[in-house]
């Protein structure tokens, strides 16, 4: 119906209604709501389907060669001019490429990796690759049809940390397991830093948060807190990093560090 609007448009505007062959298959006279132009593949598909003098191979053709008004605006809807791509799309026979065959492998592995339950192993590599790359953990749960943990999941996992203002109790039990692995002094710096975050004053569904928090709830202050000051543990010997500590403040002098 929009196509014959269309071409009922096209005619008004050009004041004629004979429009020749060019006209119906040329893309700068099509509009963006009455599409009043076909494919060129369509077009020459509707002539041999119209050729009356070769009736009896009509039903073959379109058999053969089934083009449609919806595969056309597909095309035109991909904005492409990857005479492969638009090939497919028509129905066409294009070349087994090698980046073809990775894609059906690719394709194939995809549908057989359905993960339900993930092991620590699993959630720790994932947790990983979201860390050090976001938009790549994106992408590789986009291709592999969502096989790795949503972003939810992800966050649920570190909400089991309790990372509420104050030492954190995780990490001294880390610290216990190295110390009790080895059996051999850790020793360690300890870095002191702040840093600005943002200033609000917010209600999670549980409890206040955005005030001023020195480890023992936000009630005792009412100011919104403009800093986080962190404690972090850090090996000389071995490498890695333990946070220790977290607190918010509102501005925090030398001598408080110093202490």
């Amino acid at each position: 119906m929009s196509a014959l609007m269309g071409l009922l448009l096209l005619a008004s505007v050009k004041k004629d209604n004979h429009l020749t062959s060019l006209e119906l298959f040329e893309p700068t006279y099509s509009g963006t709501r009455y599409v009043s132009v076909m494919s060129r593949e369509r077009f020459d598909f509707l002539l041999n389907c119209l050729r009356f003098d070769d009736k009896s191979t009509r039903d073959e053709r379109k058999e053969r060669h089934k083009i449609t008004a919806s595969k056309a605006y597909e095309v035109k809807r991909c904005n492409t001019s990857d005479s492969a791509l638009v090939s497919l799309i028509m129905g066409g026979n294009i070349t087994d490429t090698p980046a073809m065959k990775r894609g059906r492998l690719l394709e194939y592995t995809k549908k057989e990796i359905k993960i339900q339950d993930y092991s620590f192993y699993q959630a720790s590599e994932a947790l990983t690759l979201n860390y050090y790359n976001p938009t790549g953990y994106k992408y590789v749960r986009q291709v592999f049809e969502d096989a790795l943990p949503h972003l939810r999941t992800l966050a649920k996992w570190y909400e089991k940390t309790d990372a509420a203002p104050g030492f954190t109790a995780e990490s001294f039990e880390i610290l216990k397991k190295k110390y009790l692995a080895t059996k051999t002094k850790i020793i360690c710096t300890l870095i002191i830093d702040e840093m600005a975050i943002l200033q609000q004053f917010i209600w999670n569904g549980k409890k206040t948060e955005g005030l001023v928090d020195y480890g023992v709830g936000s009630a005792e202050n009412d100011k919104i807190a403009s800093q986080a000051f962190v404690m972090m543990l850090v090996s000389l010997k071995d490498n890695w990093k333990l946070p220790l500590a977290n607190f918010f403040v509102n501005g925090i002098t030398a001598e408080y560090k110093a202490i």
